[in-house]
């Protein structure tokens, strides 16, 4: 016994490094486990047609940013929406900038993004659901903005599309609401939905739901919006 005890509690040089080395690599790799959920918890690569009550052919799309250049796009989250399905694509964007003074916000950091691909990438598997599309958005000036610069900072073209903020619609209808921020709205309308920076889901689903309810009580408006003609 007091061999086997003395073995355990060795000494012996080599044997601390090894055990030295051996708990290091499991802190490793535990970090490592935490760091890819936390990446898969941020992005939606490859997703299934879900049902959704709207008939028309959209895509809603949102922007978060690593800091105030509008340019610096670090996440791209877009729905497309046709047959009454959508499915989703989100995708964490190497900026490559040195400031991300918006992580608070997002909570997206330098580190989250270090492996992303850079935004032409990621546009090349993106750009079929904009180019000639009803892209959707809510407040234009922070999110077709930041598209508009991210494509013109990487020599990309800015596609045709039919844009439509939905901002400028509520502008336009309920400026007597207090507030005509997305959150605000989603509580006017009782939605069930609630935008989150930290949870793109979230801001595409109140963003769809909206849709839903004009799709439901104000159609005429709706298909005025889409540019589609009544039959």
């Amino acid at each position: 016994m007091f061999n086997f005890l003395s073995s355990l509690f060795s000494s012996d040089p080599e044997k601390k490094e090894k055990r030295r080395i051996e708990k290091e690599e499991r802190a490793r790799l535990r970090a490592q486990k935490k760091h890819n959920q936390r990446i898969a918890s941020k992005q939606v690569l490859s997703d299934e047609w879900h049902p959704v009550n709207f008939p028309y052919q959209a895509t809603i799309f949102n922007i978060q940013r690593a800091n105030k250049g509008y340019g610096s796009t670090c996440q791209i989250s877009a729905r497309y929406i046709e047959n009454a399905q959508y499915k989703d694509m989100i995708y964490l964007v190497n900026p490559k900038v040195k400031s991300f003074s918006f992580s608070n916000y997002h909570d997206i950091k330098p580190e989250d993004v270090a492996d992303a691909p850079a935004f032409k990438d990621v546009w090349a598997n993106i750009e079929q659901y904009f180019s000639g599309k009803n892209v959707i958005t809510y407040y234009a000036d922070a999110h077709l903005k930041a598209l508009q610069a991210t494509l013109k900072k990487n020599h990309i073209p800015e596609p045709e599309m039919h844009f439509i903020d939905l901002y400028d619609y509520f502008c336009e209808r309920h400026d007597s609401w207090e507030s005509l921020s997305l959150d605000s709205v989603a509580e006017k309308l009782d939605l069930e939905s609630y935008p989150s920076a930290k949870h793109p889901k979230a801001t595409l689903d109140t963003i769809t739901e909206i849709l839903e309810v004009m799709y439901e009580k104000r159609p005429g408006i709706l298909r005025k919006l889409l540019d589609i003609k009544a039959k």
